[in-house]
């Protein structure tokens, strides 16, 4: 969610394409796709007056260069959330995936973000959100046939920023010394070093 100028197609649109007849397809093409966010986008921005949004992820590869585990999202408007979070089957159970959630949790509280969500399927591990103070805010049945989604919330204990971006001294200095001190605790982990930011830097791991 990177604040982006509205497309010139969608300053003007041309209301006589709204009685054509509508079929949904099970296909797209992409820049009709990234017009369509583009569009819900800048409803987004110009409706509630953040623009900060930026990615929250974190790639890490073996050395052939292939992606084993990652976590990607997004932080806007004070707040973040976590769309995709996979570990290899061969890398589980070494803790890579709760440093890679804990390290977005990090980055998204110094970036002032008061809350973080996710949403997880009942076959993919809700306990492990669960274990880590994610709260159930609501779930989903049938989705897909057979299986529950659930939507978790996690409060990140950071005090909310206004719309305007203004933020004292004084909670910018905590939001520094929180990220500070989870990083260097984390050098005494042995583990892959794990940081989210919002450049998605690839990080390797020894397989």
């Amino acid at each position: 969610m990177t604040p982006t100028d509205p497309p010139a197609a969608l300053a003007q649109p041309a209301h006589d394409s709204v009685d054509r007849a509508i079929v949904i397809g099970d296909s797209r093409a992409d820049a009709d796709a990234a017009a369509l966010r583009d569009a819900v986008h800048e409803f987004n921005f110009v409706t509630t007056g953040y623009r900060d949004g930026r990615n929250l992820a974190c790639f890490l590869h073996d050395n052939s260069g292939r992606l084993v585990a990652g976590i990607d999202g997004f932080t806007w408007g004070g707040y973040a959330r976590i769309e995709y979070l996979w570990v290899d089957e061969g890398l589980r159970d070494r803790g890579i995936g709760a440093r890679l959630l804990a390290a977005a949790e990090a980055e998204a509280s110094a970036r002032g973000c008061t809350n973080l969500v996710l949403d997880a399927h009942s076959f993919q591990a809700p306990d492990f959100y669960r274990a880590r103070g994610y709260v159930e805010v609501g779930t989903t049945v049938d989705t897909p046939v057979g299986f529950t989604q659930t939507l978790f919330q996690k409060h990140l204990g950071v005090e909310p920023v206004p719309a305007d971006g203004r933020r004292d001294a004084v909670s910018d200095a905590v939001s520094d010394e929180r990220r500070a001190r989870f990083y260097n605790d984390t050098e005494a982990v042995r583990a892959p070093r794990v940081r989210c930011d919002g450049r998605a830097t690839p990080e390797r791991v020894r397989g």
